[in-house]
């Protein structure tokens, strides 16, 4: 799965007739490491690919230009106030290498994430809030169900 987003938070996933909501809400807020299993679904891989920006800089997977590696869970108390209607409040999942301690929130740049699934579902689903104001034109997310390696659905 693809994601050129800032703020995952909120993912729902379904299997045999029981939905299972991640909202973070029970996690307080820190850094979860690269590999972070959390209500049935393992997230890894977070940038993990080169890229470039709409301006045209380039981020690396790793280094000093990279994005960060890691899984954070976030006070998104602020975003939840202006967006009442988005996700659960108050935390949210961000990637990458800093957050905002308190109720605000920093934008975590995601270029990948995988998110891995403890058993087969039938329905997935994501919340995304992203900053949609500067050069970022054209933001796209993907979201690929992968059974074996292959894709079964996008």
């Amino acid at each position: 799965m693809k994601l050129t987003v800032l703020l995952g938070a909120c993912a729902a996933m379904s299997n045999a007739g029981t939905t299972s909501v991640s909202t973070y809400d029970d996690l307080s807020e820190d850094f979860y490491g690269e590999s972070f299993h959390y209500n049935g679904v393992t997230y890894s891989d977070v940038n993990n690919v080169a890229g470039v920006f709409p301006g045209g800089d380039t981020f690396d997977a790793d280094g000093i230009n990279g994005l960060g590696h890691t899984v954070i869970v976030e006070n998104a108390t602020l975003l939840y106030n202006d967006f009442p209607d988005f996700g659960s409040a108050n935390n949210g999942l961000t990637f990458g290498t800093t957050f905002v301690t308190g109720d605000n929130l920093s934008l975590g740049a995601l270029s990948t994430v995988t998110m891995t699934l403890d058993s087969v579902a039938d329905f997935a689903s994501l919340e995304i809030a992203y900053y949609e104001n500067g050069p970022w034109g054209g933001i796209e997310y993907h979201l690929d169900g992968l059974m074996g390696g292959s894709v079964v659905t996008s």
